[in-house]
């Protein structure tokens, strides 16, 4: 039995309740105390959007307090099951510019940019937002115009 701590309370997890070496997990945080464990495959269901408005930077602290970290997008399929709960909104995920890499420090080479993106215009264009259509644009950290960020809870035991 390994034991999480998440907020001060301890949760008992079985080996056998992992799926994965890096099992992600969601807590559903809606105003009340979070305690329970959604065990999934489904990847839809690994993520939490939260819907607030948000520069980057807050987006990102927000996530690592509350979760892991910004939602990090490895692949097509990825990419389009996140978007089905993105109820047709712009949001942040984990990809900056440092040279262009995930916030939670995972490799990925899969890129999704719109078209003419990433364009640094005005020079200071160093986060990305997904846009409804499921493509990518890199914008401006600090703009607060984005009614939503996801978040992934990732369990590592």
């Amino acid at each position: 039995m390994h034991q999480l701590l998440f907020s001060g309370h301890a949760i008992g997890v079985t080996c056998s309740d992992l799926c994965l070496k890096h099992t992600v997990i969601i807590f559903i945080l809606k105003g009340i105390h979070c305690s329970q464990i959604n065990k999934t495959n489904n990847i839809s269901e690994r993520y939490s959007w939260i819907n607030l408005y948000m520069t980057w930077n807050k987006a990102q602290q927000y996530c690592r307090v509350n979760y892991t970290d910004l939602v990090s997008i490895r692949n097509e399929s990825e990419n389009m099951e996140i978007m089905k709960k993105a109820q047709s909104n712009p949001f942040w995920i984990g990809l900056f510019n440092d040279p262009w890499k995930w916030s939670d420090g995972g490799q990925s080479k899969f890129k999704k940019w719109s078209n003419q993106e990433p364009n640094n215009w005005s020079l200071n264009e160093e986060c990305v937002e997904i846009w409804p259509n499921g493509t990518w644009n890199d914008a401006d950290c600090s703009l607060l115009v984005f009614p939503a960020l996801q978040c992934q809870f990732v369990l590592y035991y």
